[in-house]
């Protein structure tokens, strides 16, 4: 596999070479939500109202790298 950068400086120019290579891998987001709400009383009693909210998110990808480097810099 072979990643691009450019920019002017070696640092952001590796950065992007390393953002074209992670746009080949798949990510997976997921998200569930969930929302209540009730309203209860008894006779002669004060009412009570209940209003919950939840919301669950699972976020992840296909491959993680692991020892990428540069192998060739070139620069103008």
């Amino acid at each position: 596999m072979c990643g691009v950068g450019f920019a002017k400086d070696r640092a952001a120019a590796e950065n992007g070479s390393f953002a074209s290579l992670s746009r080949i891998f798949v990510a997976h987001v997921a998200s569930v939500s969930q929302d209540f709400m009730g309203a209860y009383s008894a006779t002669g009693a004060k009412s009570l109202e209940v209003q919950s909210s939840e919301v669950l998110t699972k976020v992840g990808n296909e491959k993680v790298f692991s020892r990428v480097e540069p192998k060739e810099v070139w620069q103008d």
